[in-house]
């Protein structure tokens, strides 16, 4: 989101890895959370939502002066309250978006930025939450934000290693978390130990943040990013969905950039499926399948240009019975920073 969440990081003298570390960890707790419990009623969707949504905690950082941000050594009492005001700040930002368009993905967002520093025991801030006041996305993504932090180095100080930055958190020296959050990070050591020493592509994520932070930056974005027919006058865009509805035909919008899918209401109910899905490749479901699904990218690519934007594909699918043969159609559109 070039990248808000990534200006912020080198801002705020943190390295590279920082946003993807926090999405990373706080995908991992979240999967074993819900093999623990279904207390929080979690979906895949709303995990991959989450951790998406973690990469912007932070946000509120664009604001603080780079003096206050960067300074190495202890923060006065006035520089700490002014530190302080980033949760607010950064959830105000959001709650614009809110007010315009109502996507989850800044609902969860929203809940990040502003209850990331609340503790379970209620003397975190800015509202002073406690226990389960605190929603789940916040209570995860601060966890992991903690972690990240102890284990990075940063300008006022060094890197703790893994097994001391667990001793710290589990011994309460970094404030009060859910004791079902702390067994969590218990049980996932070996993985995050894994997978943090592995050499990550992050373009996929840099790229869905460069789009959300240079118009965050801006207090605006436009549904044009996420939803294709948003441009549409309001009576026009109301006429298609009317139209594609009662259609009979799954329609459906993608965004290659963003890796988003959309769906009209009739397709998301045939298919079993949210209206908008973030990264659908990876959606466990059986009447595509994944080789199909890079057949449609690559046929996408090879044969789809500005002159004949059109590709037909025919594929046997399974939809509610036997499989069958479909034809899917496809008209590609390109951003102007995109080339075909």
């Amino acid at each position: 989101m070039n990248v808000l969440a990534h200006i912020v990081e080198f801002r705020n003298g943190e390295s590279g890895m920082h946003v993807h570390h926090i999405k990373q960890l706080t995908s991992i707790l979240l999967q074993n959370l819900i093999e623990k419990t279904d207390k929080y009623r979690l979906t895949e969707n709303d995990i991959l939502l989450i951790s998406t949504a973690s990469s912007l905690h932070d946000i509120g950082k664009i604001s603080i002066d780079d003096k206050i941000l960067n300074k190495p050594g202890r923060l006065t009492a006035e520089e700490f309250e002014v530190i302080k005001t980033h949760s607010v700040i950064g959830a105000e930002m959001l709650q614009d978006l809110h007010n315009t368009h109502n996507y989850p993905l800044f609902d969860k967002a929203y809940e990040i930025c502003r209850w990331h520093h609340e503790r379970y025991d209620g003397k975190g801030y800015p509202d002073g939450l406690k226990g389960e006041e605190i929603p789940i996305s916040a209570q995860v993504t601060s966890l992991a934000d903690v972690y990240d932090a102890l284990t990075s180095n940063r300008c006022y100080k060094k890197a703790f290693s893994h097994e001391k930055a667990m001793e710290m958190i589990l011994d309460g020296q970094c404030g009060a978390f859910n004791p079902v959050l702390l067994q969590c990070l218990k049980d996932c050591e070996k993985q995050i130990l894994a997978e943090f020493s592995d050499s990550i592509d992050t373009t996929q994520d840099d790229r869905l943040l460069i789009r959300a932070t240079e118009e965050l930056v801006e207090n605006k974005i436009s549904s044009d990013k996420i939803d294709f027919s948003a441009h549409l006058p309001i009576a026009a865009r109301d006429r298609w969905n009317f139209f594609s509805d009662g259609s009979g035909e799954i329609q459906f919008e993608y965004d290659a950039i963003l890796d988003v899918l959309r769906l009209t209401k009739y397709g998301a109910k045939v298919l079993g499926l949210q209206e908008l899905t973030m990264h659908p490749r990876g959606l466990k479901q059986g009447y595509l399948g994944a080789q199909n699904i890079q057949n449609i990218l690559d046929a996408m690519q090879s044969e789809a240009s500005l002159e004949k934007p059109v590709v037909k594909i025919k594929k046997q699918l399974s939809l509610n019975g036997p499989r069958r043969w479909y034809e899917i159609r496809i008209r590609t559109l390109w951003s102007n920073e995109e080339k075909p």
